[in-house]
């Protein structure tokens, strides 16, 4: 008869089978999927073939997906995303930012260094009030989404120091700076602007693919309509907070290396609190140069590529509206390198978080990542070039 007791296991015996598995999968050098390729565009489908931290990612991300308990995971997670906000959603954007600039040695956005800023998606307001808190002298202007919308309340106020209005961001994002009312003049007033309005559907899992039919233009559209505003509103020197996304699309590329043109410097930032397993991130702008942005024509260019977007019927396609001129070759020449150096570090700590909720006995992910301030090509005294039509195709 067999014995009930229990074996015992010593410590360096225990977890073994999932640590060796966990091994075999961050170790090995997966074959490329050509199903990811085909939804892929040029340039994602360019860094897939040539990064194997990109592939170890997503093959991670596969096998993390088809775990059972990450639908129940991210269940929870819709769920309590959809309710009202409460205090715990705003500290833990609090502590966000709080990590932001502690684990990276910077003070850019606190002891007092901010006199006005802009906070697009601000509800329900976490941001906004460590900002408030850490910059005795500021005063701010929120823009949200109206909750008969989808938006959220606001649960933080400050009155005679900070407003807020509920606004689409979408609609007109190139007039959202007058109408702020307290601030006098034509020029921009703001010396941070937060753009942190995030793509939500209910129809859609939330750690879905961005490039689901269903959601890929609205997501577009929205993230081009944040940035216009946020650089209509941005004073000459000031700071830019984007809520960007690790997934290198071609879209998000082409924002990226454009920023990095009329930035002195960018740094990419995944804080541990809020973004450690998902792929988005905080892309901070230092530095703003709009003369720079004013010689690209950029703000010119993203109104002609939202106005092109919104018109579109449902045959649109990525290369009919794009922000960047010249062949794939061209582009995947110029570009690769600096876009590599930005992401795989964060591709690095995304999986390693994953693969610590996959398999718990690995080490754990201590804090999330930050670049020391620099812009490799913010020495390149040049132009990006752009397309001549919205219509153009690639040449």
């Amino acid at each position: 008869m067999a014995s009930s007791t229990p074996v015992y296991i010593p410590p360096h015996r225990r977890n073994v089978e999932s640590l060796q598995k966990c091994a075999s999968v961050i170790n090995s050098t997966p074959l490329i999927n050509e199903v990811d390729l085909v939804k892929f565009d040029f340039f994602h489908r360019h860094l897939y073939n040539n990064s194997v931290v990109l592939r170890r990612l997503y093959h991670i991300r596969n096998i993390y997906k088809e775990d059972p308990n990450t639908e129940e995971h991210f269940t929870k997670r819709r769920i309590t995303c959809g309710k009202a906000p409460s205090e715990f959603h705003l500290n833990t954007f609090i502590m966000a930012m709080e990590e932001i600039e502690s684990n990276n040695n910077i003070c850019l956005v606190s002891q007092d260094r901010i006199k006005h800023f802009l906070d697009l998606g601000c509800a329900p307001g976490g941001f906004s009030r460590w900002i408030i808190e850490n910059n005795p002298s500021c005063t701010g202007l929120g823009i949200t989404l109206p909750p008969d919308l989808g938006g959220f309340h606001m649960v933080f106020d400050a009155p005679g120091r900070y407003r807020y209005l509920y606004e689409d961001v979408t609609k007109n994002p190139e007039t959202i700076w007058c109408q702020d009312g307290v601030y006098q003049g034509i020029e921009p007033q703001f010396d941070l602007c937060i753009a942190g309005c995030i793509f939500r559907s209910p129809e859609i899992n939330e750690n879905s693919d961005d490039d689901q039919p269903a959601c890929s233009r609205s997501r577009r559209v929205l993230r081009y309509s944040q940035l216009l505003t946020a650089l209509t509103n941005l004073q000459k020197n000031g700071t830019l907070i984007l809520v960007f996304n690790i997934r290198p699309f071609l879209f998000q590329v082409e924002i990226l290396c454009l920023l990095s043109c009329c930035f002195e410097s960018l740094l990419p930032v995944k804080p541990k609190r809020v973004h450690i397993i998902r792929s988005s991130y905080y892309l901070i702008g230092v530095n703003y140069k709009p003369e720079k942005a004013q010689k690209m024509n950029l703000l010119g260019r993203l109104r002609t590529v939202l106005d092109f977007m919104k018109k579109a019927d449902s045959s649109w396609h990525y290369d009919n509206a794009l922000l960047m001129e010249g062949t794939p070759d061209q582009i995947i020449t110029e570009w690769t390198p600096f876009v590599l150096e930005h992401y795989q570090p964060m591709w690095e700590v995304q999986m390693n978080a994953i693969e610590h909720r996959l398999f718990p006995g690995t080490k754990k992910v201590k804090t999330g990542y930050g670049w020391p301030l620099s812009n490799h090509r913010q020495t390149v005294d040049k132009t990006l070039p752009m397309q001549k039509s919205i219509n153009d195709k690639w040449r």
